[in-house]
């Protein structure tokens, strides 16, 4: 009888484990599908004398679900970041495309494109991951970018040293600099020394890590984005 109960006793504890170890992730999924996406697309055709040209050409944002007024500070915050001229977005790919449609021999796809996503959300943050991608027949961008903003406040938090673990700027520097060198020893990090906590582009990772983001160019050559990890404080 004692074996038995022991028996049973371990099985529920065994249970218990396996359930408060599913809780917890259950919270975090439901937390980041709070919200919806909203896509203001303005692609259109051209065809010409000899071949057509589809442009790719929307803007996919997050809105978070809701009313309170936090989430419609965090809204907002989101809507600010996009092109002033989102709505009625005219990209210069058509004028590329009415050219090119006459001369080309081969269909093909131009796109300039950006679709943002939730890349961590609990109670304390709400980050967005942004990706954006530019082709118009020759040579194609890839950037990536992120925002972050506090969920008791509804504010965007732009001090990138907030969510670090390294809190000084000084060595938050020295670190990525390290990081960056170690990537590729001919990128250019002379503007890193002038640049503010808050002049860093950055979101959080799913796994809570801290992704400061270079866009093309930014150091020196590439037409891709630089991304460089950071372990997270407290997230």
């Amino acid at each position: 009888m004692k074996h038995q109960v022991k028996h049973t006793t371990g099985i529920l504890l065994a249970l218990a484990l396996i359930l408060s170890c599913l809780v917890i992730p259950a919270d975090k999924a439901k937390a980041a599908k709070n919200y919806t996406l909203k896509t203001i697309d303005h692609s259109t055709t051209v065809k010409g004398k000899k071949c057509t040209i589809d442009i790719k050409c929307y803007y996919t944002y997050v809105q978070f679900k809701g009313d309170s007024d936090v989430i419609k500070k965090i809204n907002k915050g989101i809507r600010n970041v996009l092109p002033k001229n989102y709505k009625n977005y005219k990209t210069d790919l058509l004028t590329y495309a009415k050219s090119d449609a006459d001369e080309r021999e081969d269909d093909d796809t131009y796109n300039d494109y950006n679709t943002q996503s939730v890349s961590f959300c609990n109670k304390k943050y709400a980050s967005i991951h942004e990706y954006s991608f530019w082709y118009g027949g020759g040579v194609s961008n890839v950037n990536e970018t992120g925002y972050v903003f506090d969920m008791k406040t509804g504010k965007r938090i732009t001090k990138v040293t907030t969510l670090t673990k390294i809190k000084s700027l000084k060595s938050f520097k020295k670190a990525l600099k390290k990081k960056i060198k170690k990537q590729d020893e001919n990128y250019d990090i002379s503007e890193i020394d002038k640049m503010k906590s808050t002049e860093f582009q950055f979101y959080i990772t799913k796994k809570g890590k801290v992704c400061v983001c270079f866009g093309p160019y930014d150091l020196g050559f590439g037409g891709w984005t630089k991304k460089f990890y950071f372990a997270g404080d407290n997230l």
